[in-house]
C-alpha cells in the first residue's frame, strides 16, 4: 500500500514538472501579454539612482504606487519629487537593507502608511572591480550583505502578507555575470550567482506549496551596463554586443515583469547563448562565455 502510495505521489510530481515545462515552452514562444499595474504599491530597493531610479519612474508612469528605498533618504527623496512631479505617486524611505533590523522596521512603516507592498524589486547592489587578490575582507563582505543577504530580508518582511493576499510579485536584479562570471567582478558575481540560487530555491519552494501561480518571481540578469557605478565597462565585440544604457535595460526589465517571466536575460537574445554555453563541453562553452563578456577595467594602482 506504501509503495502504491509512493508511486502515485511520484508520478503526480512528475506530471505537475512536465506540465510547468510545457508552460515554459509556451510562454518562451509565445510572449504573454504585459499585466497592468495600475493602483498596485512597487518597493524598489537602491532606488535613489541608477536602475532603481529607472524603474521607479517607469513604474509610476504606469500608475503604480512607488516606495523607494535607499541608505541615502535625499537620493530617494529626489526622485519622488521628480515622481510626483509628473503626476505620479511615491514615497521615499532611507533604509540600508543589509540590515535586517532596519528591514523590518521600515517595513513595518510601510504597511502602516503606503500599505501592502504587492510588488518587490530587490535592485540595491554593490560592486568593486578589481582583482580577486586585491580584494580585502570587509568589502567582500558588504558585498554579500548588500546584494544577497538583503533580499533574504526583505522577502522575509513581505512574502507573509502576500502569501495572505494570495497576490504578490517578487523581483529580483541578479547579473549576466551571475552566471557565466566575469574577471575583476569575483565576488559580485559571486554573490549575483547567490540571488539566482534564492530565486530557482524559492520558486521550487512555492511549487511545492502550491503557491505558485498567485506568487509570480522574476530574475533579471542583464549584462553589465552603464550604470554609472563602474568605469570603463567594456564589451569585447563592441559593434555587435554594445554596452547597454540604464533606460534600455530598465524597459527591458519592467516589460519582463509586466509579463510576468521567471528570467529576464538582457539583451534578450544573450539568453540563448548562455543556454549553448551550458549545453556544449567546456571548450566550446568558454568560447560563447567569452565570446559575449562584458567586464570592466580594473583601476591601475602606482606605487
Amino acid at each position: 500500500m506504501e509503495l502504491l502510495t509512493l508511486i502515485s505521489k511520484t508520478w503526480r510530481v512528475i506530471f505537475r514538472v512536465l506540465v510547468a515545462k510545457i508552460c515554459f515552452i509556451v510562454r518562451t514562444m509565445l510572449p504573454s501579454p504585459r499585466k497592468g499595474i495600475h493602483g498596485d504599491v512597487v518597493l524598489i530597493t537602491g532606488s535613489g539612482h541608477g536602475l532603481g531610479r529607472e524603474l521607479a519612474i517607469l513604474a509610476a508612469d504606469l500608475g503604480a504606487t512607488v516606495v523607494l528605498w535607499d541608505i541615502r533618504k535625499s537620493t530617494c527623496e529626489s526622485v519622488a519629487k521628480e515622481i510626483e512631479a509628473n503626476g505620479g505617486k511615491a514615497y521615499a524611505y532611507e533604509c540600508d537593507v543589509s540590515d535586517f533590523r532596519m528591514v523590518e522596521q521600515q517595513g513595518k512603516k510601510v504597511q502602516e502608511e503606503v500599505g501592502d507592498v504587492t510588488i518587490l524589486i530587490n535592485n540595491a547592489g554593490v560592486i568593486h572591480v578589481d582583482p580577486l587578490l586585491n580584494l580585502n575582507s570587509q568589502n567582500i563582505k558588504r558585498t554579500f550583505e548588500v546584494n544577497v543577504l538583503s533580499h533574504f530580508w526583505t522577502i522575509q518582511q513581505f512574502l507573509p502578507r502576500m502569501l495572505e493576499r494570495k497576490k504578490g510579485h517578487i523581483v529580483a536584479v541578479s547579473s549576466a555575470a551571475g552566471v557565466l562570471g566575469s574577471p575583476y567582478l569575483t565576488d559580485y558575481a559571486a554573490s549575483k550567482h547567490g540571488v539566482i540560487g534564492l530565486m530557482s530555491s524559492l520558486r521550487e519552494e512555492l511549487f511545492v506549496s502550491d503557491k505558485e501561480q498567485c506568487i509570480r518571481l522574476t530574475t533579471i540578469c542583464p549584462v553589465l551596463f552603464d550604470s554609472g557605478f563602474v568605469k570603463q565597462p567594456h564589451s569585447r565585440f563592441p559593434t555587435i554586443l554594445p554596452v547597454l544604457t540604464v533606460k534600455d535595460v530598465a524597459q527591458g526589465a519592467l516589460d519582463g515583469i509586466l509579463r510576468e517571466k521567471s528570467i529576464v536575460v538582457l539583451p534578450s537574445w544573450i539568453g540563448y547563448f548562455l543556454r549553448l554555453s551550458r549545453i556544449f563541453p567546456d571548450s566550446m562553452g568558454l568560447f560563447f562565455q567569452r565570446s559575449l563578456e562584458h567586464y570592466p577595467l580594473p583601476t591601475i594602482k602606482t606605487n
